[in-house]
């Protein structure tokens, strides 16, 4: 036995290693495995695929092949995930063809593994061939989950559902389990079909599946991001046990709806559980704290990360520079981003995007110049934003071509929208209108409010108005009046009171109200929202009086401002 693997060992060429240095250890492996016949080949590939060394499970693979062996179907199972895992795609359709040569064609285990890998390539159609192609005895309930999870991955959403509610009818007789409701429902999440996320829940309950931490996660996340917040809430609180990934959709879940407060709460109650939040739950409530202003309850947040070993993952440092970026704790925020010995895309984008927000609009140019790695879309957006807050026509303009040939980066509408609004700064209101015209995609309504701004305060009320109309049409289907409004505002600054009259009596008679708008500011860590003629706070008294103080003291300097709009402001509250 030992002079047959010396005599193979020297047989098995070298160019099946993928590294010299490693090849007389692979030979002996090889050598070992192949005299032990197909069994102890799959127990090696498997090894090899465990330990993270994909190209050796394909060394054995094609030793295999030259030493007449016939793989098994657990031979096929393991050399497809090797060659996922090496991203070969080009062996997949070999390796498919040879497992039909060898018989393998009703095999499930085969067959389900080619399914994957082929979703996992990226050809969802040839997956979804393979399926077809399986006889009825031979697709199991893994080869039903395979596709749908296949087709999540892939983004078809929609074949996704569909296959789902396929795999119910009564013909089949195969019936779906939690991982088949758990796919059904990320789909339902992503598409933003609330009925149908209800009803897969409904089917769940009538199967009899217990709402465990897979399935609840799930059903959270799918209200949640529907907009059905307060059902996701209810399915939270009926869950009987709940660990960190519960937990954290519930939390993520509360920051996606806007409701901020709610999300920074939750998080209390999971630390009173006893419960160690993870990178998502962190990131979620880290998020809410930033657009809720709140520095004390982010900055505990931060204590937190650093007091229990949480403040290492570049998403959670990511997300702590856009908090205190957000906070006006720019220079918090830039000792973060310094301290990072890795620094990935999320991170410089982060930074750029912080020191713009805070007026530092060179300096966030400069750190865009100064990125070691490729910037993607948001990178570039967060940079044509601060070039349009320092007023830097020219640069814009460079990184946007930059952006188009030199990255290959098809802009988005954001991304026009940046120009547009750098124009407007700049009060090139001619070059503006041509930029909007000659868009290769339809300006939204935020590029014709845009116009409509840039118009306003250069005093060109006929493009207003124009830009105005464009926003009318574009706003009937929502059914909002934003429009409108920009033009009352446009027509205030020119004194043309009649024409702001006939606007807003024409708003009363169509039955238009402009929804208020809502802040918020923290004092000694409690979160204070105000929104237009709201006098529910205790304290708004003494709000206004020290407004009227400051307006006294700008007065005082020189500054004239309204002091009768103060004066009829604090009407309203009285």
């Amino acid at each position: 036995m030992n002079r047959a693997k010396s005599q193979l060992r020297r047989w098995l060429p070298s160019s099946l290693f993928p590294h010299p240095a490693t090849s007389d250890q692979g030979r002996r492996i090889l050598a070992a495995a192949i005299i032990n016949g197909i069994l102890a080949v799959n127990s090696a590939m498997k090894k090899a695929i465990d330990s993270d060394h994909p190209s050796l499970a394909l060394a054995l693979f094609n030793a295999v092949r030259l030493a007449n062996l016939r793989p098994d179907d657990y031979t096929f199972t393991f050399i497809l995930k090797a060659i996922a895992l090496l991203r070969l795609s080009g062996r997949v359709p070999e390796l498919h063809s040879l497992s039909l040569k060898l018989g393998y064609g009703d095999n499930p285990f085969v067959q389900n593994s080619l399914i994957r890998v082929y979703f996992g390539i990226v050809q969802p159609r040839t997956a979804r061939r393979v399926f077809d192609e399986m006889s009825g005895s031979v697709r199991d309930l893994v080869s039903w989950n395979s596709v749908i999870s296949g087709y999540v991955q892939n983004k078809l959403y929609s074949h996704a559902l569909h296959l789902f509610d396929e795999m119910t009818e009564p013909r089949n007789s195969i019936s779906p389990d939690s991982i088949s409701y758990v796919g059904a429902l990320v789909a339902c999440a992503r598409i933003k079909a609330p009925k149908l996320g209800q009803r897969i829940h409904a089917y769940a309950l009538a199967g009899g599946f217990n709402i465990d931490f897979f399935l609840g996660s799930s059903l959270i996340d799918m209200y949640a991001k529907c907009g059905l917040v307060e059902d996701a809430r209810k399915v939270f609180d009926e869950m009987p046990d709940k660990n960190s990934v519960c937990w954290s959709a519930m939390i993520a879940g509360y920051a996606g709806a806007g409701e901020f407060k709610l999300s920074v709460e939750i998080f209390r109650e999971m630390q009173r559980a006893g419960m160690r939040p993870d990178e998502a739950a962190l990131t979620s409530v880290i998020s809410a704290c930033a657009q809720l202003g709140a520095l004390s309850h982010g900055s505990w947040v931060w204590a937190f990360c650093r007091a229990h070993g949480l403040d290492d993952s570049p998403r959670v440092k990511s997300a702590m520079i856009d908090f205190f970026s957000k906070c006006g704790e720019v220079e918090k925020a830039m000792e973060i981003f310094k301290e990072m010995p890795l620094k990935d895309v999320v991170a410089w984008t982060a930074m750029i995007g912080g020191l713009a927000a805070n007026g530092r609009a060179a300096m966030a140019v400069e750190l865009f110049s100064e990125m070691e790695i490729c910037p993607n879309d948001v990178t570039f957006l967060e940079v044509l934003s601060a070039c349009s807050h320092g007023g830097f026509v020219e640069t814009g303009f460079r990184y946007f071509r930059e952006m188009v040939e030199i990255y290959r980066i098809e802009p988005l509408m954001q991304h026009y929208g940046c120009m547009v609004d750098l124009l407007g700064r700049a009060r090139l209101l001619k070059e503006m209108e041509l930029f909007i015209r000659n868009m290769p995609i339809e300006p939204d309504v935020v590029i014709w409010r845009a116009l409509i701004f840039a118009s306003k305060n250069c005093g060109n009320l006929d493009m207003a108005e124009m830009a105005a109309g464009r926003v009318e049409q574009l706003e009937m289907q929502g059914g909002e009046h934003g429009s409108r409004v920009m033009l009352a505002n446009a027509y205030a600054s020119a004194s043309r009171w009649e024409s702001v009259r006939l606007v807003r009596e024409a708003m009363d008679e169509l039955g238009m109200r402009k929804k208020p708008g809502c802040s918020s500011v923290e004092v000694d860590g409690s979160v204070h929202e105000f929104s237009v003629s709201d006098a529910f706070d205790p304290c708004m008294g003494l709000i206004l009086e020290v407004l009227l103080s400051l307006n006294q003291i700008i007065c005082s300097v020189g500054i004239e401002l309204e002091e009768a709009r103060f004066c009829s402001i604090l009407e309203v509250y009285k």
